[in-house]
């Protein structure tokens, strides 16, 4: 991910479209935090809206169905022209 942040355009705004695992959440966050530090702008979405472990605990949501449409809908987004401001949100 480090890689994939320093080939974007110094002067474009990145979203992290991250789903709900540990490692995920680690990794990706790290990444984002080192780029931040070089003064890139960075913003996460966590995706948890995993629907195929009901009641269970344990695992948590894993944000794997909602993904691609997030996904989707930021590229459409993006494509109109929209600016992510704050935490996930287009205006």
């Amino acid at each position: 991910m480090k890689v994939a942040l320093a080939y974007t355009r110094p002067l474009n705004r990145i979203l992290l479209i991250i789903k709900n695992y540990t490692g995920d959440k680690l990794n990706f966050g790290l990444a984002a935090e080192q780029a931040k530090a070089q003064g890139r702008d960075v913003r996460v979405v966590f995706v948890e809206d995993d629907a195929s472990i009901k009641g269970n605990e344990l695992v948590g949501r894993r944000g794997l169905a909602g993904c691609v449409f997030v996904h989707k809908i930021a590229g459409a987004a993006a494509a109109q022209g929209y600016v992510c401001s704050g935490g996930f949100m287009f205006s």
